[in-house]
């Protein structure tokens, strides 16, 4: 299941409530859920995200 979050905090650095999407099984487990990546160019050493 996709969720989103419009006020939430995505992965994108020096951002505020910039809104975030989930991927979550269907459980009821808040663990289950995963960020997707949706903007924003990924460093794989750091897992940090560039202009």
């Amino acid at each position: 299941m996709l969720v989103g979050a419009p006020l939430g905090q995505n992965l994108q650095p020096n951002t505020n409530r910039s809104g975030a999407l989930w991927r979550c099984d269907l459980t009821s487990y808040e663990e289950d859920c995963v960020q997707v990546v949706t903007d924003g160019k990924r460093n794989p050493l750091d897992k940090h995200y560039s202009k």
